[in-house]
This record gives structure tokens, sequence and C-alpha cells, in this order.
């Protein structure tokens, strides 16, 4: 009895990449669905400032958990974008380099813009910064 080998191909076929990229979307749907349901609704009184502050200073743990959820949402997007990528690349290379751009650009400024809602509540909590500023000044602050 002849014994052969077979050599198995350790490249990704397209039908599990095109599985994980749906996962992938399914995902970031997901934690954007999440994340506006429980921070968006819960923690935000539209038109009214103070009872926004006063919904952070309440619900501080939801207001974090939403704060990582929108992180993990970046996190898969690019991953989604990659996959993406690596999908529609050899259609046109250059259209997908311009898509991963476009994604990248706008994760960077989503992630500076969540530095700021992270702030929010550090700014409010901390004793030492209610010297430094008027009501007027704060709420400006809380409100930027």
């Amino acid at each position: 009895m002849e014994k052969t080998m077979t050599i198995s191909n350790k490249t990704t076929s397209p039908n599990r990449l095109v599985r994980w990229t749906g996962i992938l979307y399914f995902l970031v749907v997901g934690c954007g669905i999440v994340s506006e349901i429980l921070v968006r609704n819960i923690v935000f009184i539209p038109g009214d400032l103070a009872a926004s502050v006063e919904q952070i200073m309440t619900y501080g743990l939801i207001f974090r958990l939403g704060y990582i959820i929108i992180l993990t949402r970046l996190v898969f997007l690019t991953l989604l974008v990659l996959s993406l990528y690596k999908l529609f690349g050899p259609v046109n290379w250059d259209v997908a380099l311009v898509m991963v751009t476009f994604v990248l650009i706008s994760n960077a400024v989503t992630m500076v813009s969540l530095l700021f809602q992270f702030a929010a509540p550090l700014v409010l909590t901390n004793g030492d910064y209610s010297t430094l500023f008027t009501t007027d000044q704060w709420l400006a602050q809380v409100q930027f």
C-alpha cells in the first residue's frame, strides 16, 4: 500500500473570507444599535443640558459601558474594512485603498471625539476643577 501525502492549501478561500466579513458587518451593526439604545436613549436628554449632566452623573457606569461598546465597534469596523479590502482588491485596488483610507480617517476622528466624551464625567466628578470655571463656562465645556 502506497502512502500519499496531501499538501493543504493555507490560503484563505473566498467563501470563508465572505463569511467572516458578514460576521464582522453584523457585529458592527449590533454594537452601533446597542450603543445608541444604551447610551443615547438613557443618558442623553435632547435639549436639556442640565438633565443630561445629571444623567451622566447618575448612570456613569452605563455611560462608560457605551464608550467601550463604541470602541469595540471601531475595532470591528477596522477589521471589516480590511477584509473588504482583501475581497474587493482584485477588482480595483485603487478604490479599495481609498475605502480603507476613508474608514481609518473616520475612525481616528471618532476616537478623538470619544476622548472628549470620556473626559466629561472626569471633569464633572473631580472637585479640583470646580473652582476653575464659572457655571456658564462649565455648561459650555460639557456641551462641547
